[in-house]
């Protein structure tokens, strides 16, 4: 069965947010480590391509071509 999710503000390549959330987001060493852990916790979670991801916004701090390789790797169906 079919499942939707809502997310928002991954902020993949922000390089600041680390700083900015250390509750959340300072368990990471490098930017890179920390959108890597976005991307599996999300395929855990809307693991199908059945599944429909909704997010709302502050997707990434990177050129439009980059944020859409990243979120190319997201299984779910993205809206």
């Amino acid at each position: 069965m079919a499942k939707s999710f809502i997310t928002s503000d991954l902020h993949l390549g922000h390089k600041n947010i680390i700083n900015f959330m250390p509750q959340s987001r300072g368990q990471f060493k490098t930017i890179d480590d920390m959108n890597e852990q976005i991307i599996m916790n999300i395929n855990q979670i809307a693991s199908s391509p059945d599944d429909t991801l909704y997010i709302l916004g502050d997707i990434a701090f990177y050129s439009p071509k980059k944020a859409c390789d990243f979120l190319s790797r997201i299984i779910a169906r993205k809206v």
